[in-house]
């Protein structure tokens, strides 16, 4: 069985509707590998579905098999896993909203990464934790921990990383309604990931600018984004960024004043967010909905 299923996430880490068809046995092999010890093994199958625990939206069973994984880390003293899962679980907390347990993880890992004198991942690190000042309010830290990870990746000419950090400096700007600085930020790290072929990282930009387009009054500019930032993720196929795109839309109909189709869209992003179990999304848009009946 363990050898199958780890043989399989080889394979198919990337093809969403193979792996639909195997997640509950590919949770068992998961608990037989710890069970029996079996940790680099273990840690080869969560390397292989990373991406597809948080593109389909399965921030719970990502978590359980970090936890596993921790373990098996504590248990052969490999300081570069153990590092590597406490801040697996710092972003499966984030998802989930445990931002209090998501921030013990970073500052965890952030000391382990930072005596291994790894800056690459204190860079991530930093990157994580701006999410998280943003979402608390905490703005001068988050511009802080911005900067610190745009210095670090500069120094290593990440450009993925740097246009990752221009789209979070963009989101702060936006916060603290400083569209113009947001929107240049937000093109620039465009750019970059076009350049790259980030799809991924593209569809979250994309959706940025939707907010800052509507929130400049440049209406026709946030819907052109907003139905990109949808196509790309339906070829995809990434739940989650599906959902976040159709939100995003939904937004732009309503200032465009279409509020049926606005209100069919955000119905449709919150029955995908529903079946993820993704309750802190749940929230802004069942705002949105009703704010489109109050419209």
């Amino acid at each position: 069985m363990v050898a199958y299923y780890s043989g399989y996430t080889d394979i198919h880490a990337t093809d969403y509707q193979k792996l639909s068809e195997e997640w509950d046995n590919l949770d068992a092999a998961i608990h037989v590998m710890a069970s029996e010890s079996l940790w680099q093994t273990l840690f080869r199958i969560n390397q292989n579905l990373n991406q597809a625990w948080f593109a389909q939206g399965f921030f719970d069973r990502a978590q359980r098999a970090y936890q596993l994984a921790y373990q098996g880390a504590l248990e052969l003293a490999d300081d570069a896993q153990i590092a590597e899962n406490l801040f697996r679980q710092g972003l499966a907390a984030t998802e989930l909203g445990q931002l209090n347990e998501a921030r013990a993880f970073f500052e965890k890992a952030l000391i382990l990464f930072e005596e291994q004198g790894d800056a690459v991942s204190v860079s991530d690190v930093q990157y994580e934790f701006a999410r998280l000042y943003l979402d608390q309010g905490d703005f001068e830290l988050a511009k802080q921990a911005l900067t610190e990870s745009f210095q670090v990746k500069s120094l290593l000419s990440d450009q993925r990383g740097l246009a990752q950090v221009k789209y979070r400096q963009a989101r702060l700007h936006q916060t603290l309604s400083d569209y113009q600085v947001a929107s240049k930020l937000a093109y620039e790290a465009v750019r970059i990931q076009e350049n790259l072929g980030e799809v991924l990282d593209l569809i979250r930009t994309l959706r940025i600018l939707v907010w800052i387009h509507s929130y400049s009054q440049e209406f026709q500019q946030a819907q052109d984004c907003a139905i990109r930032a949808l196509r790309l993720a339906k070829e995809l196929n990434d739940r989650g960024e599906i959902a976040s795109a159709l939100y995003s839309l939904a937004e732009a109909e309503r200032r465009n004043q279409n509020y049926e189709k606005a209100l069919s869209l955000a119905r449709e992003s919150l029955v995908l967010l529903e079946q993820m179990g993704d309750v802190r999304s749940q929230g802004a848009v069942i705002l949105l909905v009703t704010i489109i009946y109050r419209n």
